[in-house]
């Protein structure tokens, strides 16, 4: 790294979605190996599964993990004025909070945004699915139905494609 990038103790480097640079490990343990400890690096991650497929590199002792979650009742209530209802009904998502009076909208911003990302980064990157459109069928039809006991048949009968029975089971 040229000195004329180090601009001291305690410089802060942000390197965002990291998971999509190769050899990402091995490149921080030369800089931390070659003494270039000193520099504050953070990394940015959408893809918690991705991040951690392939490492060569523990990194053991190099890092802190902080993990971000939702947001939870106490932030959305002094940010937002939630409600203990508001909340339950609508989630941590503060992202989704302008749309809360546009059903439609809010939810197709926590199915393409939220959900999607996942399913799309996290789990079909790491699990081999036969039927992805049918997975994500199937994921949306119990998603509208939470906390509630779905019988087989009825699954059954609403997703119609080749392999449904084996995504059910």
């Amino acid at each position: 790294m040229p000195k004329s990038m180090l601009l001291g103790d305690g410089t802060l480097l942000v390197i965002d979605e990291i998971q999509k640079i190769p050899n990402w490990p091995e490149t921080l343990k030369s800089l931390w190996d070659k003494n270039l400890h000193k520099l504050r690096v953070i990394l940015l991650a959408s893809s918690s599964l991705k991040i951690q497929t392939n490492l060569s590199e523990s990194l053991a002792g190099r890092f802190e993990l902080t993990r971000i979650y939702h947001w939870t009742y106490t932030e959305l209530k002094a940010a937002f004025g939630y409600t203990l209802e508001r909340f339950f009904l609508f989630g941590g998502y503060p992202g989704s909070v302008a749309y809360e009076n546009y059903y439609d909208r809010w939810y197709a911003y926590l199915k393409d945004s939220i959900v999607e990302a996942v399913i799309g980064k996290d789990i079909l990157l790491k699990r081999k699915v036969a039927n992805p459109a049918l997975f994500r069928h199937g994921l949306e039809i119990l998603c509208r139905h939470p906390a509630q006991e779905i019988s087989y048949t009825k699954l059954l009968g609403q997703l119609q494609d080749k392999g449904n029975t084996d995504l059910i089971k």
